[in-house]
């Protein structure tokens, strides 16, 4: 099993750093911290905003800059996608002064990696209340301690619904749901709690979560840290984009056609005969939309 490591508390949301300012933060050995700060106002006003992550060096981790912002960090793993996000509260004058809505980069991105087929994690601070909705509730039903729900909230569900993304927030894999009833809470403000940071993970990945949970609010941190363990078997199936497609060689469908097709009992007899005769005579690549795919051709013996 390979465990990745992006260390506990070690993906931050609103970091208030300016560009280039990490390289003077103490980072613990051993470890590696990217930062995508905001571009500094001009109007002197406070620094806000701002994704950052530390990890351990040596992971294969890869960020995709062509593809995030400074409100969007898309992380690439092997196995995995990692997209942190930070969604300015609607009011906020930073939405004046971007070049494209922080809502329309993030479903962009998601709708990207949709058509990649490539399992994703998305984690964030995304100002947005759902209430207890779902984004799959005949698969993961969820119950929020928050019972608010608005406008971006909707919308933050409707998007992980498009793109078969869980949200783990309140559903039956949150610890913090089932260890105290009033736990779960992300957000500390002045004006009260609420939920408003979430996890949502491709549903074909499931399996590899180990353990979610939301930690208990620290005093120095308005926010609520969430805690996600994943696992991911070495040698797991890879979506086949074609950069990592690895074709069967030839003679070993030969040798077992089997494992050519799911299944030989809907082939009609007449047209391949007894399974125990049927021949793999073709196996070519061949481009399909882009990527590659498997052309076969099966016949029996005196068809």
């Amino acid at each position: 099993m390979v465990v990745y490591s992006i260390c506990w508390r070690g993906i931050y949301m609103e970091t208030w750093l300016l560009d280039g300012e990490n390289g003077s933060l103490p980072i613990p050995e051993g470890f590696t911290f990217w930062s995508s700060p905001r571009p500094e106002s001009a109007e002197m006003v406070q620094q806000g905003g701002g994704l950052a992550v530390l990890f351990r060096t040596g992971t294969p981790i890869t960020w995709c800059r062509e593809l995030s912002s400074t409100e969007c960090m898309v992380l690439d793993l092997p196995t995995l996608t990692i997209v942190l996000v930070y969604l300015p509260p609607p009011a906020s004058p930073w939405l004046q002064s971007v070049a494209m809505d922080p809502l329309q980069f993030l479903s962009g991105v998601l709708g990207i990696w949709a058509l990649l087929l490539k399992p994703l994690l998305l984690l964030g601070d995304c100002n947005a209340h759902t209430a207890s909705l779902s984004s799959l509730p005949s698969i993961l039903p969820r119950y929020s301690v928050d019972p608010k729900s608005d406008t971006r909230g909707r919308w933050l569900v409707d998007e992980c619904q498009a793109n078969n993304l869980a949200i783990l927030n309140g559903s039956s894999y949150d610890s913090s749901r089932q260890s105290d009833a009033d736990d779960g809470w992300t957000s500390f403000q002045p004006n009260g709690r609420a939920v408003v940071d979430y996890a949502a993970i491709s549903v074909s990945v499931l399996h590899m979560l180990r353990e979610f949970s939301v930690m208990n609010w620290s005093a120095w941190s308005d926010h609520a840290f969430l805690s996600l363990s994943l696992t991911s078997p070495s040698a797991g199936p890879v979506m086949p984009t074609w950069q990592r497609l690895r074709l069967p060689h030839p003679q070993k469908l030969r040798v077992s056609p089997f494992i050519a097709l799911p299944s030989l009992d809907n082939l009609p007899p007449e047209l391949c005969g007894p399974p125990s005769t049927l021949d793999l005579r073709a196996l070519w690549p061949c481009p399909l939309g882009g990527m590659p795919s498997h052309c076969l051709g099966l016949w029996g013996v005196s068809s």
